[in-house]
C-alpha cells in the first residue's frame, strides 16, 4: 500500500514540476510558435503557422442540432490541440475560445445559443491530465459571449483514446459513454 501512495505521490509531483517548467517558459520565451518554434510575438502561433489554418464555413444540419466548426482538423491545428491536451499548455484555451467566440458572431443562429456543454473526461483521465481541455474552452468561451456553461453529461466509462482512430471506430468507441 505504501509502494501505491509513494508511486501517486511521485507522479503528482513530477506533474507539477513539468507544469512549472511550461509555467517558465512560457515566461521567458512568450511569442514563440507552439507548432514551428519561430518568433509568434503574442499568439501562440507564428503567422506563418496562423495562415495555415483552414477556415470552415459549412454548417453540420442533424435533425435539429447544428454544428459549426472554426478551422479544420489538419495542419497546424492537430499540433496545436494535441499541445493543449498532452503538454499542458493550457493557455491554448482563451485561444480557441476566440476563434470560436468568432465563429459564433459571424452566426445569428449561434448569437442564441442556450448554453455550452463540455463534454467530461472519465475521472482517470482528467486525473492523469490535471484539467478537462472542453471544460477550459467551455469556460473562456462563456467569458467571451455571455453564454453560460451546463454540466449536463455524465461520463459512463472510459474509452480508448481515438487519436488513430477512423470517424466509424471513434463513433463505436464512444457509444454509450455519456449519458
Amino acid at each position: 500500500m505504501m509502494d501505491a501512495f509513494k508511486g501517486k505521490l511521485t507522479q503528482g509531483f513530477s506533474r507539477a514540476v513539468k507544469d512549472l517548467g511550461i509555467a517558465l517558459g512560457d515566461f521567458f520565451f512568450p511569442g514563440v510558435c507552439l507548432v514551428c518554434g519561430e518568433d509568434a510575438q503574442s499568439l501562440p502561433l507564428c503567422k506563418e503557422c496562423l495562415d495555415k489554418l483552414q477556415p470552415v464555413d459549412e454548417v453540420y444540419t442533424r435533425e435539429d442540432l447544428r454544428i459549426r466548426a472554426w478551422a479544420r482538423f489538419t495542419y497546424p491545428l492537430d499540433k496545436l490541440v494535441y499541445a493543449f491536451k498532452y503538454n499542458h499548455h493550457r493557455g491554448l484555451a482563451r485561444f480557441f475560445a476566440s476563434r470560436l467566440a468568432g465563429t459564433i458572431d459571424s452566426d445569428k443562429d449561434y448569437n442564441s445559443a442556450d448554453g455550452l456543454v463540455p463534454i467530461p473526461l472519465h475521472p482517470v483521465k482528467k486525473w492523469l491530465r490535471t484539467y478537462n481541455q472542453s471544460e477550459l474552452i467551455s469556460r473562456a468561451l462563456s467569458r467571451q459571449t455571455g453564454i453560460p456553461v451546463f454540466s449536463l453529461l455524465k461520463r459512463n466509462r472510459m474509452t480508448r483514446t481515438q487519436i488513430r482512430l477512423d470517424e466509424d471506430a471513434r463513433r463505436r468507441n464512444v457509444a454509450g459513454a455519456f449519458s
